[in-house]
């Protein structure tokens, strides 16, 4: 997915680009899922990621959340 989000965003210069998160990138933990956010972030210069779980995720989706906000 970085590849593939690194080739959209270098074509986007006006879109909000939103990376999707590969299975197993942020359900094994919290701290994998903000460490791989991160550097799916970091190498593509994406604007977002997105998760996929529901309910279950909720609390990987605050700790997402809390690690980006100021």
């Amino acid at each position: 997915m970085i590849y593939h989000t690194r080739i959209v965003r270098r074509g986007a210069s006006r879109a909000l680009v939103i990376c999707d998160l590969p299975f197993l990138s942020y359900q094994i933990s919290k701290e994998d899922a903000i460490k791989n956010a991160g550097r799916v972030m970091a190498e593509t210069g994406c604007h977002a990621v997105k998760l996929e779980g529901g309910k279950p995720m909720a609390q990987t989706v605050r700790a997402l959340v809390d690690v980006a906000s100021p």
